[in-house]
């Protein structure tokens, strides 16, 4: 059975297409916990997570929403994570040579997780983040 050369090359073009841009859209997908609030600040960015043994999950491209909620935040890609702001241990912002990024240090599951958001908007994030968790301790 012959495939011809240009169904191949279509073919191709879609299936690299799809794994591309598929991020893009499912990031946009809402958790069920983010289905009725309206998120203080969101954007799309880039995430670095630690995965654990030294593995970093992430890269330089914006591919993430990070969206930032009253009580929890949630970032997305494939599939969405919700951090409550009760769970983050040590929120800092952070300089490097490229670009800001913010450092957040959670307990969520069974382990500590750090994630690093490159964003133009580092000062904003951590400033929203710190106002939230001191916002939770004051409250009964």
């Amino acid at each position: 059975m012959d495939i011809d050369p240009a169904l191949l090359s279509l073919l191709t073009v879609g299936v690299v297409g799809f794994v591309l841009l598929s991020p893009v859209f499912l990031s946009r997908l809402r958790s069920k916990e983010e289905s009725d609030q309206v998120p203080l600040h969101e954007e799309r960015c880039s995430i670095r997570r630690d995965v654990g043994l030294g593995l970093v999950m992430g890269g330089n491209l914006p591919l993430w929403r990070c969206s930032l909620y009253d009580n929890f935040m949630v970032i997305s890609m494939f599939s969405s994570i919700v951090i409550p702001y009760q769970e983050i241990d040590q929120v800092e912002q952070q300089r490097s040579l490229l670009s800001p990024s913010v450092r957040i240090e959670w307990h969520g599951g069974r382990r500590k997780e750090t994630i690093r958001i490159f964003t133009r908007h580092a000062d904003k994030i951590e400033k929203l983040i710190k106002a939230r968790i001191n916002k939770q301790k004051q409250e009964p």
